[in-house]
């Protein structure tokens, strides 16, 4: 059997269900963790543990006959009918019972536990194996005291500004009026509205090192992460499924000026091809996902116009869907056979 939990509308999941060739395939969808789903764990004085989910009245997956598992993508229970302190309380519980939950069961073939997800989310972390594996990165500093940015940057330096977590930053009004415009005309044209008080997507954040000291970013309430802006030829979107490795061309400097900072911006607009990926770079993907103990990420390289390779990040549940749409990938494919009882 094979096992996938995730959100019930992905259309990841939809995709890799339609690849695969097994017929035994069970889905919990997270939103129905605890309204609609129970979940059991019991032990007896036997050497292994009974794990059951009970999906509908009639339906129960028993963990013992699970042969792989995917966590698609890790999301907080809906537990709609607690609020407050014991809504937290809840969630935190189920999370964590339900983090290392394939520890239980060595043998099964996953593409990550949902705690190894999270760990490799931490790009302070991705940066160290990087450096440790001898890849370049951009210039980056992180700190929630950013007075000594200055020994880093330049003031003419192109910095970005990144979150570990969230996709948005904090900003207010107190920022100067012309840097507030230049973010506002960033995101104009996209799905999100830049507002005074609210946060705009820290991707799209790209400032010269002067203006952002003449902001109030130098607090002391949450890190910040600040990178260098690295001189752009074209991109690369590189996953990796197992010890298959799909790269994709994004010609993100043949966009707008939005489209040449964030390709997220205009995605459906860019050129996308099949990429011809250095060796040593293959196998800096595949040590980085052994490093973090996953088996699936998506890789984000900048080449330079000295044709350098540049390591960004790696997301552990980054999509993939639109790359197989555009240069018929097969990363769908290669996702399936990977949970696939038979391989």
């Amino acid at each position: 059997m094979v096992l996938i939990i995730g959100q019930k509308e992905d259309v990841h999941i939809q995709s890799v269900i339609s690849c695969s060739k097994n017929t035994d395939i069970k889905t919990i969808n997270y939103a129905d963790i605890p309204d609609r789903l129970s979940f059991t764990l019991s032990f007896s004085d036997k050497p292994k543990a009974s794990i059951y989910c009970k999906v509908t009245k009639t339906t129960v997956v028993d963990f013992s006959q699970v042969k792989s598992l995917w966590v698609r993508r890790i999301s907080n229970p809906q537990i709609t009918q607690l609020k407050g302190a014991t809504h937290s309380y809840a969630q935190s519980e189920f999370n964590l019972l339900l983090r290392n939950i394939n520890k239980l069961f060595p043998k099964i073939r996953t593409l990550g536990s949902p705690q190894d997800q999270i760990n490799a989310q931490n790009k302070a972390w991705q940066k160290q194996i990087a450096a440790d594996l001898g890849i370049r990165t951009p210039i980056s500093y992180i700190s929630n005291d950013l007075s000594y940015a200055d020994k880093v940057f330049k003031d003419n330096d192109f910095i970005y500004i990144k979150s570990f977590n969230k996709k948005v930053i904090p900003i207010d009004k107190t920022w100067p009026q012309t840097i507030l415009e230049g973010l506002h005309n960033k995101l104009s044209g996209s799905a999100e509205k830049y507002e005074v008080f609210n946060s705009i997507r820290s991707t799209m954040t790209c400032l010269k090192f002067r203006d952002l000291k003449s902001t109030n970013a130098n607090n002391s309430h949450y890190p910040m992460i600040l990178e260098k802006a690295i001189p752009k030829k074209y991109e690369l979107r590189v996953t990796v499924v197992g010890e298959k490795i799909f790269a994709c061309k994004i010609d993100s400097q043949k966009g707008s000026s939005a489209g040449k900072e964030d390709w997220r911006t205009e995605v459906d607009q860019l050129p996308h091809s099949k990429y011809d990926l250095p060796n040593e770079i293959k196998q800096f993907c595949l040590n980085m996902l052994d490093k973090l103990n996953i088996k699936y990420g998506a890789f984000d390289f900048v080449v330079t116009p000295e044709n350098e390779y540049y390591f960004l990040e790696v997301n552990p549940s980054g999509q993939w869907l639109w790359i197989d749409q555009k240069i018929n990938a097969g990363i769908s494919q290669a996702v399936a056979d990977f949970l696939s009882d038979d391989n």
